[in-house]
């Protein structure tokens, strides 16, 4: 069966010819492009989770796994800073238009 699927895969009309060539996807809008309000929405979501379970009362676990996610968030931004400035001064590690 295996064999069969890989024959469906190897013969399809579109492999192995050199004409097609993939169609890129549009750029974003910039105001789409930019994932740090969406970064900060979740970060505060996961501080604010961890608030409401501390004054609650609930179980420590869960308090510390909202402590994670909000961290996370923070290292989030530490990452979107290091690729913005990463492609700001041109470095060839950096990926670009990427926000």
């Amino acid at each position: 069966m295996a064999n069969s699927a890989l024959a469906l895969f190897a013969t399809h009309k579109h492999w192995g010819h050199a004409s097609v060539s993939p169609v890129p996807p549009p750029p974003l809008p910039r105001n789409l492009a930019d994932p740090r309000p969406v970064v900060a929405a979740g970060t505060l979501t996961w501080f604010t989770a961890a608030v409401v379970l501390l004054i609650v009362g609930e179980p420590p676990a869960w308090i510390w796994a909202c402590l994670t996610g909000g961290l996370l968030g923070l290292i989030g931004f530490v990452m979107i800073h290091w690729q913005r400035s990463a492609a700001r001064r041109g470095s060839r590690g950096a990926q670009r238009d990427l926000f």
